[in-house]
């Protein structure tokens, strides 16, 4: 167990850092944007997720914990600006073609993953086609989309 062994100080630092990037991050960026979009035109706060946030993967538990936090985080900040102009995307990408993603799983077939261009692209069009103020979107990239 990582917790009770000698790496559980590596693995807290991990946490941290991870945690630091994929939940803190966010919440400094919103809040001060919020004001700015509550005020303006229409728009669209996109957090990026993982199914590391809905599934549980051994050896990921800082990553998934941290994704896990930002979906509760923007399923309670939808709950918190319902009625105003602003929503809500949170969207997983799915397994792409990039570095972290080799690092991580260095026997992944590349073939499989998808690329980031082609997801970005996909991305956008998920936010041009929300119709609630809050969803939650697994990105779907036409199988013939190349960039």
């Amino acid at each position: 167990m990582i917790f009770a062994s000698p790496a559980a100080p590596a693995f807290t630092r991990n946490v941290n850092v991870t945690v630091e990037g994929n939940f803190f991050a966010q919440v400094h960026v919103i809040q001060p944007a919020l004001p700015l979009l509550e005020s303006g035109n229409p728009g669209t706060i996109v957090n990026i997720t993982s199914d590391a946030g809905v599934e549980a993967y051994s050896g990921w538990s800082g990553y998934g914990s941290s994704k896990a936090a930002l979906e509760q985080l923007s399923r309670i900040l939808a709950a918190e600006i319902s009625g105003t102009n602003v929503r809500v995307l949170v969207a997983d990408p799915g397994d792409m073609d990039t570095a972290m993603h080799r690092a991580a799983l260095p026997d992944a077939d590349p073939a499989t993953l998808r690329n980031p261009r082609d997801v970005a692209r996909a991305l956008l069009n998920a936010v041009a086609t929300m119709r609630e103020p809050y969803e939650r979107r697994t990105i779907q990239v036409d199988a013939h989309a190349r960039a």
